[in-house]
């Protein structure tokens, strides 16, 4: 089900955006896809709470797949939404940040620790957003800033979460434990693929036996652990250009030598929540 309404979405945006050549018309009709996917998977969470099939290590599965795979949906639909607004009335309406928090709090019905920290941090944001000005937004949300915030909650989850009481206190908080459900075992052993082949990585098909589910896993639940244990540092790299390049995007110079915008900066920081979400899953 899930491959499917991936396959879905991409063919039904497509076509509509090929037959009809405007841009609005795309974005609407992505919005209006990914909303109505959120709400078709919350109809089954609501009326089929033990899930409609059964995943890997035993998770129920939903519309949109388990609770692991809700939060890339709850932010592309916040993607959808904030580039209509803009490209409709080049800002973010106020009714724009009404519609990003509720489909953030979507997430609360989905048991993922992850993806409810996420998106009450998101969450705030959405509100800070809506009741500073839209030059100080500028400020706070651009895309230097939130690239920093981005690796120190990385270095901080990845490299610093042992012998922590900040990090006990947050696990504890969640009801975690400190190895983050065992994922600490599962990096370890990624950091260890990392220094057998450093640079091309150990091959796609490795598995990580660690972790406290006790069954192979195709991923080390960190996006960039994942890539550099699969295809090495030299594609690391390249991957962590690209998000740089994108938050550089958040501003540009003119002729003038003036910063103006040319990301919305809540764009910005909706794809700031993702990357973080990556360090854990």
């Amino acid at each position: 089900i899930l491959w499917d309404a991936v396959s879905a979405i991409g063919v039904a945006i497509f076509v509509y955006y090929k037959s009809s050549k405007n841009l609005i018309a795309f974005l609407e009709s992505g919005k209006f896809i990914f909303i109505l996917y959120i709400v078709l998977n919350l109809f089954t969470v609501f009326f089929f709470p033990n899930g409609i099939a059964e995943g890997r290590i035993g998770q129920v599965v939903w519309f949109l797949g388990n609770k692991n795979t809700i939060l890339p949906y709850i932010l592309l639909t916040e993607a959808f939404i904030i580039a209509v607004s803009y490209e409709k009335f080049s800002k973010i309406k106020k009714t724009t940040y009404f519609e990003l928090a509720i489909v953030a709090l979507t997430a609360i019905f989905f048991d993922s620790s992850t993806a409810v920290l996420l998106m009450l941090v998101n969450i705030i944001g959405i509100l800070g957003a809506f009741l500073i000005k839209e030059h100080n937004i500028k400020k706070l949300m651009n895309g230097k800033l939130l690239l920093v915030v981005l690796v120190v909650a990385f270095l901080f989850i990845i490299f610093m979460s042992q012998n922590s009481f900040i990090t006990e206190y947050i696990v504890e908080f969640l009801g975690k434990d400190i190895t983050f459900n065992g994922r600490t075992a599962i990096w370890a052993e990624a950091l260890a693929y990392i220094r057998s082949s450093p640079l091309f990585g150990a091959g796609a098909s490795i598995i990580f036996m660690q972790g406290l589910w006790e069954s192979s896993m195709t991923h080390a639940h960190d996006l960039f652990l994942d890539i550099a244990a699969k295809y090495g540092l030299i594609t690391l790299v390249i991957f962590v250009y690209c998000i740089v390049l994108v938050f550089k995007t958040g501003f540009y110079k003119t002729k003038e030598r003036r910063l103006q915008m040319e990301v919305p900066p809540i764009l910005l920081w909706t794809f700031m929540i993702y990357l973080i979400g990556c360090i854990v899953e």
